[in-house]
């Protein structure tokens, strides 16, 4: 089984979970952490890392998806997998939009590794990003 993070500045990742629940339904397998203004880095690393500890403790592969390179978020993510995963089980991607949420949950059903769906989800992530008017030939 696959579990999904989302870490992001501010809201973003619980609007991601929101979205990604009104499309699909079940998300069970998804978490949420926002990191807002005034916050604590290192309390967020920490939480990052229980995160990472729970899956991997219970057997689970892990998918992190971060918002922006450089920033708290993603760089707690990294000091997190360096420390603690090696790379062992937890994959992490940044610029996280619907379309690759949306892809990693429907190929979880499909069954494959955390690599695998790691590489459907950037591949996803930048089939997703379209000029809408060129798209549409308008």
């Amino acid at each position: 089984m696959i579990d999904f993070l989302i870490v992001t500045h501010g809201s973003l990742a619980a609007g991601l979970l929101d979205s990604t629940k009104l499309i699909v339904g079940d998300a069970s397998n998804i978490s949420v952490l926002g990191f807002d203004h005034g916050d604590d880095p290192e309390e967020l690393e920490q939480t990052i890392k229980e995160e990472i500890e729970f899956s991997i403790s219970n057997g689970r592969q892990l998918l992190v998806f971060t918002d922006l390179f450089g920033g708290t978020p993603s760089n707690r993510v990294v000091l997190t997998i360096k420390q603690l995963a090696k790379g062992e089980n937890v994959e992490a991607i940044v610029g996280v939009n619907l379309s690759m949420l949306l892809e990693g949950l429907m190929s979880v059903q499909q069954r494959g590794d955390v690599r695998t769906i790691k590489g459907k989800c950037l591949q996803a992530g930048l089939d997703g990003i379209k000029d809408l008017k060129e798209a549409f030939e308008l």
